[in-house]
């Protein structure tokens, strides 16, 4: 690919000396290449574009002597995806919560309201009497709330927290497969980040990310991995107030699935707009990790992990459940008096009038009552 041919003549080859270091000591770049690597796939995404010019065009612009116009151009691209990308993610959450989440919980709170001032004496009293003749009050909407059906609104917020948290965790393996590539001498010139490796008949079989000089680690961890963390962040906490205000079984599924589509903007730029050659380019690149010697030490490592996701998968549970009941402010500081009067009336709308293969005649007769 155009991509990939551009990069050849700025990659590194196997007569280069330069001096690395891994957790025996310093090793030369050639005895790096012989080593046995673990290789990781970066992101299919414009976060992927962007790492790919941080370390594939970049580097050869800033040397002067060897950039062409195609590795400009490529940089531009990535840049101004990367840039649009990440404007289009903020402009609508901002938007999403102003407009929509903010009118969600406005309606809640005047819903709510008109329930205390309309049912309850001066005295804060309850009167069952007013309850069963408020029909002109928005009986449906308070005890159709996520707060004041938390078993199943617990589960959804669980789903959509867990959504969010495997965003984060993105990007924490994405931030820990970046530190784990071995650092750039400072001697050493930046486009020797880059590794080709071909098969016997000169055919690209990967490109490894062998080392990574300082630059190229600070522009990665800017503008790859700490929006992404913002971003999921962001979400976590708009799609958990406008659940929490949702005031109807259907649409707290519909919510919760309609800000998937602000997680999917960087897939979608990726997928409408990236060239064929720079997809293929990214689908050979690799982060080259140096495996750990200490068998002990990756068995330990996996037993860390699997605890850390039991931990996880249990912290995620229980914070669904005491965000609804006491960190939600939705309702500040909710008492829980709705739910309790949802009975009788409220579940009627839920019966059906008809079984199956009931009699339609007397389901639904003709004429008035």
């Amino acid at each position: 690919p155009v991509f990939s041919r551009a990069l050849c003549g700025a990659m590194v080859n196997k007569e280069d000396q330069l001096r690395v270091r891994n957790d025996e000591g310093f090793i030369t770049l050639e005895q790096l290449y012989q080593e046995r690597k673990l290789y990781v796939d970066i992101p299919k995404d414009i976060y992927g574009v962007a790492i790919a010019v941080s370390v594939g065009d970049l580097p050869l612009i800033l040397g002067l002597d060897s950039a062409t116009k195609v590795n400009v151009v490529r940089f531009v691209f990535g840049l101004v995806t990367l840039l649009l990308n990440l404007w289009l993610q903020l402009f609508i959450l901002y938007n999403v919560n102003h407009y929509i989440v903010q009118n969600a919980v406005h309606d809640a709170q005047v819903n709510y309201a008109r329930f205390h001032h309309e049912v309850f004496d001066k005295e804060g009293v309850f009167s069952q009497e007013k309850w069963d003749n408020w029909n002109h009050g928005p009986y449906m909407e308070l005890c159709n709330m996520a707060v004041s059906k938390l078993s199943f609104s617990a589960g959804i917020v669980f789903l959509w927290s867990a959504r969010m948290l495997n965003e984060v965790r993105d990007s924490w393996q994405l931030a820990h497969d970046l530190l784990a590539v071995e650092s750039l001498p400072l001697d050493a010139k930046p486009h020797e980040m880059l590794h080709e490796v071909k098969d016997d008949s000169g055919e690209t079989l990967h490109v490894e990310i062998v080392a990574v000089n300082r630059m190229a680690r600070f522009l990665m961890t800017v503008f790859v991995l700490l929006p992404k963390i913002i971003v999921a962040m962001l979400l976590t906490y708009i799609g958990c107030r406008w659940l929490a205000a949702t005031q109807s079984f259907g649409d707290l599924i519909l919510n919760a699935l309609a800000l998937e589509f602000v997680i999917g903007i960087d897939d979608l730029m990726y997928e409408a707009f990236t060239p064929l050659d720079v997809r293929q380019f990214i689908e050979q690149t690799k982060f080259a990790h140096l495996p750990k010697a200490d068998q002990k030490a990756n068995s330990d490592e996996t037993i860390a992990e699997l605890l850390r996701s039991t931990a996880l998968l249990l912290g995620i549970v229980i914070w669904a459940f005491v965000y609804l009941n006491y960190l939600q402010q939705v309702l500040p500081n909710f008492p829980h008096d709705i739910r309790e009067h949802c009975s009788n009336r409220f579940y009627s709308h839920y019966e059906e009038l008809c079984g199956f293969f009931g009699n339609p005649d007397e389901c639904f007769p003709y004429g008035p009552k």
